[in-house]
């Protein structure tokens, strides 16, 4: 990866950093594990919530557009990642992969697919008290997904025993 591939990847990280929070509000409401954080769009400057909520087999996460009281309207980027037991002679640590990616065209290439990720690595790391699961590729990328994957520099990002990148972990969202 080249200095400025690296610097490009700095500034495709517009999640605030500190600002993920379990949203206990919601729980209390019979939702499942939510959480928000805050991303900012580094082309209008606008400050948008990112949601996730954690289910049972999988993590959905998006960042909404502006909302008001008169529309409520669909978010700007989306993704649900799915929990798999890819290796099946080994169990921990889980790994999920994405099953859906989607930003809106005129979103693109601004670092929301960037940010869906990492806030989906940072939750998956602190699952269930530390279990640490992994964001992997997915089996069935698209090619835009694969030039996605290429992009980010985490093939890089693999340890001994990994055979394929991991999504990278920034400690500094929480």
């Amino acid at each position: 990866m080249t200095a400025f591939d690296q610097a490009w990847n700095l500034a495709k990280m517009p999640i605030v950093p500190g600002s993920v929070r379990r949203n206990y509000r919601a729980e209390e409401d019979g939702e499942k594990s939510r959480f928000l954080a805050e991303f900012d769009d580094p082309i209008t400057q606008e400050r948008l919530t990112m949601d996730a909520i954690m289910a049972i087999d999988g993590l959905d996460v998006q960042i909404k557009d502006q909302e008001d009281d008169t529309y409520k309207v669909h978010p700007r980027a989306r993704a649900s990642f799915k929990e798999g037991n890819w290796d099946e002679w080994d169990s921990t640590p889980t790994e999920y992969r994405a099953s859906g990616v989607n930003t809106d065209d005129e979103y693109q290439r601004r670092g929301y697919a960037t940010a869906l990720y990492d806030l989906a690595s940072y939750i998956l790391d602190r699952r269930d008290g530390g279990n640490k699961a992994k964001l992997t590729p997915s089996l069935d990328q698209s090619s835009d997904g694969a030039k996605f994957w290429a992009g980010s520099g985490m093939s890089e990002n693999l340890d001994e025993y990994d055979e394929e990148p991991r999504w990278r972990l920034r400690g500094d969202l929480g």
